[in-house]
């Protein structure tokens, strides 16, 4: 296959599992609200009431295979990470495919957004974040907070709203 580009630390994304820790999370349980590798899903939601909870699969990149998928192509078909995304659609005929994101995007520039501004709930990735710390000092004088922004495939928001609708 073709060679894939390491991402740098702003813009990795890998989602470990919350119970080994270790491996990638695939597996979200829509009911506990946490993300798992597929062995300690199994482990944990193997019997008792945890055998009829739901689960998303979360969409890893097709080309370097083990970061989450943030956009999906639709001319391709495929779920992409931000980094493989752009070295693949950069150029050519592919820089024209569209696509839909799949996690909450920076309102700034439209890569994969990692904080959000506690004031203002405006979310944000690392760069931009930096930045409108930088821009929110020098006009207002005092430092602005940031927080990780959890990370929750727009999937699992979908499935919230439709299970709500149903309930009403």
């Amino acid at each position: 296959g073709n060679p894939v580009r390491m991402p740098g630390e702003d813009v990795l994304f890998v989602v470990l599992c919350v119970k080994c820790g270790k491996k990638n999370g695939t597996k979200f349980c829509l009911q506990c609200r946490k993300i798992h590798c597929p062995q300690c899903s199994g482990d944990l939601h193997s019997r008792g009431k945890r055998a009829t909870h739901e689960f998303i699969d979360t969409d890893v990149c097709v080309q370097c295979e083990f970061q989450v998928g943030t956009k999906f192509c639709y001319k391709c078909m495929d779920h992409f990470c931000d980094g493989c995304f752009e070295d693949q659609h950069m150029k050519g005929m592919l820089q024209f495919h569209n696509y839909k994101h799949l996690v909450d995007h920076c309102q700034m520039c439209h890569k994969r957004a990692q904080r959000r501004l506690v004031d203002g709930r405006m979310k944000l990735c690392v760069g931009c974040a930096n930045q409108a710390g930088v821009e929110y000092l020098s006009t207002h004088g005092e430092n602005v907070q940031d927080e990780e922004l959890p990370y929750l495939p727009l999937t699992v928001k979908a499935w919230d709203v439709r299970t709500e609708a149903e309930q009403k």
